[in-house]
Formats: C-alpha cells, sequence, structure tokens
C-alpha cells in the first residue's frame, strides 16, 4: 500500500496528459492514449457541449463501459480482500489482549491475599476478560457502543 501513491499520480498525469491536446496532432506513437478512461470521457463531453457536431460516441462509449465491466469486480474483489484482512487482524489484536488480561489475572490471583465471603463474585479483570471474549465473538464492523436496552 505504500506505493499506491506513486501508481495513483502517474495514472493521472497520464489521464490529464491524454486529454492536452487531440491525437491527430501528435505522433502516433502516443495514440495508445485513446484506451485512457479521461480521454473517452473529454471526447463525450466535445459531443455533448458541440451539439452533436464532433460524433466519437462510437469510439468512447466501448472503451468506458470495458473499463466499467473489467474494474468493477476487481474492486469488489479487492474490497472483499480487505475487510478480511482487517477482521483477521482485529480477531488477532483482541486474543492478544485477551491473553495479557489473562496474564495480568494469574499474576494478581497469585499475589492477592484470600478474600472472606466474596468467593462467588467474580473480580473485576473476570468482567474484563469476559468483555473481551464478547467482542471477539462481535462482528469487525458492527458497532462499538452496544445499542440501548
Amino acid at each position: 500500500m505504500k506505493f499506491l501513491p506513486f501508481f495513483v499520480l502517474t495514472w493521472v498525469i497520464l489521464n490529464v496528459t491524454s486529454t492536452i491536446w487531440p491525437f491527430e496532432l501528435a505522433p502516433s506513437f502516443y495514440r495508445w492514449a485513446y484506451a485512457l478512461p479521461a480521454h473517452e470521457v473529454w471526447q463525450v463531453l466535445i459531443q455533448i457541449w458541440s451539439g452533436g457536431a464532433v460524433d466519437r460516441l462510437y469510439q468512447a462509449l466501448p472503451i468506458l463501459f470495458t473499463w466499467e465491466i473489467v474494474f468493477l469486480p476487481l474492486c469488489v474483489v479487492a474490497l472483499n480482500h480487505r475487510c478480511a484482512v482487517a477482521e483477521r487482524e482485529h480477531k488477532a489484536i483482541e486474543e492478544e489482549r485477551r491473553q495479557l488480561i489473562l496474564k495480568a489475572e494469574k499474576g494478581k490471583v497469585d499475589e492477592m491475599p484470600e478474600r472472606s465471603g466474596s468467593e462467588g463474585a467474580p473480580s473485576p479483570v473476570d468482567e474484563k476478560v469476559h468483555r473481551f471474549e464478547a467482542d471477539v465473538q462481535r462482528d469487525a464492523y458492527s458497532p462499538s457502543v452496544p445499542p440501548p436496552v
């Protein structure tokens, strides 16, 4: 993810430069930019603004629809992957917290003197462990504040 800004900046520069001057005046090397979506959006806007005088929709619309058809499923797959990774990380962090609390409870039990008459009452650390276990079972993207009852 740390290289994403470089790719996005390159993508933006390529798309903007494809709309600066007509390809008919550029050397044939630059004609590969016909496939970029910004140039095709520019062609559609020229069609609209000129009232239909420059008809390039036969070329622009198939290219734009191809971009849509190819990259929409890729976006869905990427989003599902990101959600799965975030959920795994969330569960790992919660398990680590739970283990730390259990270790702290074990250390406190060894150091604490015996209490008389309160053996049935749970300790505050037990309540924290129970809350963390409930959070781990909860979905990663559900609200962190429980709804009012």
